[in-house]
């Protein structure tokens, strides 16, 4: 889709195209390919889900000096030239932060908002980083910010790494059974399709992804008012539960769900419970923060 800039953003368009309308956005080193597992689930139920490349990721072109603020233009524009009055959004992980964004700015066209293990803010929490499962995360979030050039490289060798040498490594570091058995259950082909896509363009997008993470997000989480549901495994190590509780005491209007014995990769567990709330009515009722005793499902 021709952005008014003149970019092309990308997406993949799953599931009912005349259902209800969510769109995702995917994490970390990943892409539009990220919930290709969910289409027949979404085509089943009557949900069209659209997974959106961040610019210079897969196949978007990329948006040089851009800031998270710049997402939810983007999503207001291709929802648009879809047809698409209203939609609700999805966050899985990094792309949590993105969820927040259009909740922030572009409150009047969501249905509703949900994230699954997003990551708290770096800029302000250096806890954060320290808390990550994956040693990726810990390397590449300071390295964009000293030496992007050499961030860069990093990716650039990763990307000459096997499926077969990823998924052991994945396995070595995730320690969480739930994601384990999802992890050894894939093909390797299956599994990092996506973040081979990711990188199709080169390492720069995902480098001013990371950047822009790593950096103040440009918005209060305390002045989001739209109810945000934050989906998280009581066991999940790569994106921890005390970044939900986090995440959770600081938005006005947060339902933060913890999912128990599971971990990062929930959504393929979930699925009837995530879209289902996504594509529910929401109902008028009058915002409150949820503090303690928090919400668990």
């Amino acid at each position: 889709m021709r952005m008014p800039d003149g970019r092309c953003l990308a997406y993949a368009d799953y599931g009912d195209p005349k259902g209800r309308p969510v769109m995702s956005f995917h994490g970390g080193l990943s892409c539009r390919l990220d919930v290709r597992f969910a289409a027949t689930f979404c085509n089943d139920v009557g949900i069209r889900l659209i997974s959106i490349d961040r610019p210079g990721i897969g196949l978007s072109d990329r948006q040089p000096e851009r800031t998270l603020l710049d997402w939810p233009e983007d999503m207001a524009h291709l929802a648009l030239m879809l047809g698409i009055e209203r939609f609700a959004v999805l966050g899985w992980s990094a792309g949590g932060p993105y969820a927040l964004a259009c909740a922030y700015r572009i409150p009047q066209l969501l249905t509703n908002v949900g994230t699954v293990g997003c990551m708290a803010p770096v800029y302000g929490r250096p806890d954060t980083i320290r808390e990550s499962g994956l040693q990726l995360d810990r390397i590449l979030f300071p390295l964009v910010r000293r030496s992007p050039w050499l961030a860069a490289q990093f990716l650039r060798g990763t990307y000459r790494l096997s499926p077969a040498l990823l998924k052991r490594n994945l396995l070595r570091e995730v320690v969480t059974p739930a994601d384990r058995e999802v992890i050894a259950s894939l093909e390797g082909a299956e599994m990092f399709d996506f973040y081979y896509e990711s990188l199709r363009q080169g390492p720069w997008g995902i480098v001013q992804d990371y950047r822009l993470l790593g950096q103040a997000w440009g918005f209060p989480l305390e002045e989001i008012t739209k109810v945000v549901h934050l989906w998280q495994g009581d066991e999940d190590r790569i994106v921890p539960l005390c970044q939900a509780r986090w995440l959770a005491g600081r938005l006005a209007a947060a339902r933060l769900h913890v999912v128990p014995g599971q971990g990062h990769f929930l959504l393929r567990r979930c699925l009837n419970e995530v879209f289902t709330t996504l594509t529910t009515d929401e109902v008028s009722s009058p915002l409150t923060r949820i503090s303690s005793p928090l919400s668990v499902s």
